[in-house]
């Protein structure tokens, strides 16, 4: 499992509990945090995060439209997915994208769901569709989810989650892959 969190300064307070609450909760699991190049964490915090937490850091420079919105917001977080998986050999495993001020309570959902053979997992959401909170993708849909919005025509102000969402269900519709609801517990789903 890869954990990657977009950050910005206006984050620092929260960071520490929430990166410590995901090391705590997924030990093996190695956390890259993607800083706004326009906005970034104080070298002071992003130290201490490293050292409580192991955590990589680097900043990125695409448009994130002041709340991770736009098409470029969405290629870009997909890119730090796969660079991020790259960077961990994390070949055929799975990204887990947080929120900073996302706490991971209860692992066993998500790692059950993996378990189950579910290719994406998020939070239930009240529109259907992925909220920032939390979600996680396998290499597999995440590869084409990462293509087809590349090529694909985006609205201009589009939500990074719900679109990232939409593109996953969109791949689950052409039978390749499960997915299941965490919050439902009702299994994987074809």
């Amino acid at each position: 499992i890869t954990i990657v969190v977009f950050c910005y300064r206006g984050e620092e307070e929260i960071l520490p509990m929430s990166l410590g609450r995901a090391h705590a909760a997924l030990p093996e699991a190695q956390i890259h945090l993607f800083d706004d190049d326009k906005d970034p964490l104080r070298p002071d915090t992003v130290a201490m995060l490293k050292e409580r937490t192991g955590c990589t850091y680097q900043t990125t420079t695409f448009d994130r439209q002041r709340n991770l919105n736009g098409k470029e917001c969405v290629v870009g977080e997909l890119s730090c997915m796969l660079q991020a998986m790259d960077e961990d050999a994390n070949k055929d495993g799975y990204v887990l994208k947080m929120d900073p001020d996302t706490f991971i309570l209860r692992p066993n959902l998500f790692l059950d769901a993996i378990e189950q053979g579910a290719k994406w997992v998020s939070h239930n959401s009240m529109k259907g569709h992925f909220a920032g909170m939390f979600y996680a993708i396998h290499r597999d849909i995440l590869e084409v989810v990462y293509n087809n919005a590349q090529v694909m025509t985006l609205p201009e102000h589009c939500a990074e989650d719900e679109t990232i969402g939409a593109l996953c269900y969109i791949a689950a519709a052409q039978g390749t892959y499960s997915w299941t609801d965490v919050e439902k517990g009702d299994g994987a789903h074809k």
